[in-house]
């Protein structure tokens, strides 16, 4: 049975004694982050710091008869805010702290026996110590019936899993539903400016993907993202929107931007819904929107249900609550209850940020039917949290394994196409009566006290802008970009304060500007 060939062992790196030597079980990993150290990690500190790795590798003997029916990826991932692979002195992939893998097919030179000079450049984050955590080579064939048997290893590894959970060695029943994905907050670790332009990249490589890969589905949020491209990038909004009318790109909306959800007053969390509603009802027609979209949110106040139904969505859709540290969340698919008995259907969905690997896909789908009882799973591949979506690698992996009798089948469509038979089971579901708490970012609520002043004090002046002209009979038109401001100061990474420096040096204007016309309005009013 052809196994991978792991390469962690092999890299050599710099030596805190001077020269190079073996980059794997340096004693400053093993000192400083022993959990990571165990798990085979090369590790080396944060704070920006280059890391250089060498290996020169050849074609194992034993494989260089494959070479006719195989292809060798290099495969491998990384946890750093910047990624170089050289080979051969040439720059051949690059990424960075949220494109965090790939899969680079080696040449066939290097099946003809001429080694190749692997040079991995690595910067560690700022925050977080840096790691490279896989490095192997895999063999795929090319024919997808595999007469070489080189997916044995992996298909030996998801017999061994449905065994561990209780099932047989086929796939049994239940499918996956694949719908590319692409996470992108608005800001975090980058300013507002640059996420235009990431979204800009991200719709343009899933619309080329769609072009070369006939089943890809992918799906985004925001209507203030979508107002933005509808507004600056017609071309590009045109191409999205015939995508949308042929059904494989999926707006996944809801509130005008993936707000927080707790910090913020009731008419605050309802303005968000009705803005996020009417644009995507005006903009998409042909699609419903019942679904409020939230994946990244730290947590969910208890009156929210009846916020989000009051403005028409049926669906409310995280996976936050995954990361709880303490309590894992009893549910994954339940009837989420306010206090006035409106409610909405909740689905945790799978992990955002994932790929094409069958290993976990199979676990995640296995781990779903025991939790929810409901035999097909959702599965979400694509870059993620600064955007990028699926890549061609993911696509292939993807294609490949789909033809595998060991693997679950796989079908790629909408999210909607997904909930659409879960409906029939709101009667059976659980029902949670109370708020969706994160046992995580418990810091948000205190941290940058600037932002939740400016938040409150333009709630306020909004409203009394809006009562005002409601008393007087005025024409309340002039509120709507002001309470568009509003809305997007209120984006998950902005509002909580855990964004970086810049983002609220920027947001500082806006929450001012927005101010002072409010406050005029009102006074107008008056």
């Amino acid at each position: 049975m052809l196994r991978p060939l792991d390469l962690q062992p092999l890299w050599q790196g710099p030596q805190a004694a001077g020269g190079s030597g073996p980059a794997l079980g340096e004693a400053w990993g093993r000192r400083h982050r022993p959990d990571w150290a165990a798990r085979g990690l090369i590790i080396w500190p944060r704070g920006g710091q280059w890391r250089h790795l060498q290996l020169r590798c050849s074609c194992p003997e034993p494989w260089r008869p494959l070479a006719a029916g195989a292809r060798a990826r290099l495969v491998l991932r990384w946890w750093a805010d910047r990624a170089e692979l050289w080979v051969d002195g040439q720059r051949v992939h690059s990424g960075d702290l949220f494109d965090t893998a790939c899969r680079w097919p080696l040449p066939e030179r290097w099946w003809q026996g001429e080694a190749l000079d692997l040079e991995l450049r690595l910067r560690s984050p700022v925050h977080d110590d840096g790691a490279l955590m896989t490095s192997r080579i895999e063999l795929e064939p090319l024919d997808p019936a595999d007469p070489l048997g080189l997916l044995a290893a992996t298909a030996a590894e998801l017999r061994e899993l449905r065994r561990a959970h209780g099932h047989g060695e086929a796939p049994g029943e239940g499918r996956l539903q694949v719908l590319g994905h692409a996470h992108l907050d608005l800001a975090w670790l980058w300013p507002v400016a640059d996420t235009w332009m990431a979204a800009e990249r991200t719709f343009a490589s899933a619309l080329d993907l769609m072009e070369r890969f006939d089943t890809l589905h992918f799906g985004h949020s925001t209507p203030a993202l979508y107002a933005w491209l509808e507004r600056h990038r017609p071309a590009l909004f045109a191409r999205v929107r015939r995508a949308m009318q042929e059904g494989r790109f999926e707006p996944l909306n809801g509130p005008w931007v993936e707000s927080d959800c707790v910090l913020l007053s009731t008419a605050s969390l309802l303005r968000q819904f009705q803005e996020g509603q009417d644009y995507s009802q005006r903009t998409f027609p042909e699609w419903s929107h019942r679904l409020a979209w939230l994946p990244d949110s730290f947590g969910f106040a208890a009156g929210l249900p009846a916020l989000a139904a009051a403005t028409g969505v049926r669906w409310f859709c995280t996976h936050k609550l995954a990361w709880n540290a303490t309590n894992p969340f009893p549910h994954r698919l339940f009837r989420w209850r306010s206090r006035c008995g409106a409610e909405v259907l909740a689905l945790m969905t799978a992990p955002i940020g994932t790929d094409g690997d069958p290993v976990a896909m199979e676990r995640y789908r296995l781990q779903w039917q025991q939790a929810s009882g409901c035999a097909d799973a959702l599965w979400l591949p694509g870059v993620g949290d600064h955007g990028g979506g699926p890549t061609a690698e993911m696509l292939e992996q993807l294609e490949l394994w789909q033809g595998q009798p060991v693997a679950a089948g796989q079908r790629h469509g909408s999210l909607r196409a997904y909930l659409d038979p879960l409906e029939s089971l709101a009667g059976e579901l659980p029902v949670w009566r109370d708020e969706l708490y994160l046992e995580l970012h418990r810091g948000c609520a205190t941290s940058r006290p600037d932002q939740k002043r400016h938040n409150r004090t333009l709630e306020r002046l909004l409203r009394e802008a809006d009562l005002a002209a409601a008393l007087f009979a005025q024409p309340a038109e002039a509120a709507a970009d002001d309470w568009r401001s509003l809305l997007f100061q209120q984006f998950h990474d902005i509002l909580p304060g855990t964004s970086i420096p810049e983002v609220f040096e920027q947001a500082e204007p806006e929450w001012r500007g927005a101010r002072r016309r409010a406050a005029r309005r009102r006074d107008r009013a008056l």
